[in-house]
């Protein structure tokens, strides 16, 4: 099977590979992202099902060493329901915001891919500081999107986002 370590390489590298795309292009652009989510998706049913078959949970270590040295992610049942169903309503998501992602440009896709990576890692991780940093990902990807209209409100509406999420990362980390 494929290590769940994948989702993360395919979310990051993919936004990361789309950053090389012209903005001539943004359909190629927004197919490779929800190839790229699909991908996320084939890996994490896949986990589904041969968890609930019967095969062992996951414990990934990254750097080859144990924590809190390296990033600690795990795999089990719960693990895979919830990252299965994150990346299924983020293909969802991803088809039905294809033409209003399309229209944004590459800049927009990426922040989608990531915002969707970014819910997988909150679900896998097993230490607090991974926990804090991506969702700190998370809620500055979610303020992106939040601003993708670019009115006066949706500003407003991510500012406000982006000083909620700070005042709860700081209670956080308290």
């Amino acid at each position: 099977m494929i290590s769940p370590i994948h989702i993360i390489t395919i979310g990051l590298g993919g936004a990361f590979a789309l950053g090389f795309v012209k903005k001539s292009a943004p359909n190629f652009a927004a197919i490779f992202m929800l190839l790229a989510i699909a991908g996320m998706a084939a890996i994490s049913g896949t986990w589904l099902v041969a968890l609930f078959s019967g095969a062992e949970a996951a414990h990934i270590f990254t750097a080859g060493f144990k924590p809190p040295y390296s990033i600690n992610l795990l795999m089990d049942k719960q693990e895979a329901v919830l990252t299965s169903m994150i990346n299924f309503v983020g293909l969802l998501g991803g088809i039905y915001l294809f033409g209003e992602l399309k229209q944004r440009g590459s800049h927009a896709i990426m922040v989608f891919l990531v915002f969707v990576m970014g819910l997988n890692v909150l679900i896998m991780t097993r230490d607090a500081f991974n926990l804090f940093v991506f969702m700190e990902v998370v809620s500055i990807a979610t303020a992106g999107l939040v601003i993708l209209t670019e009115t006066g409100r949706a500003v407003q509406a991510g500012f406000k986002y982006m000083i909620a999420t700070g005042i709860i990362a700081g209670v956080f980390l308290l």
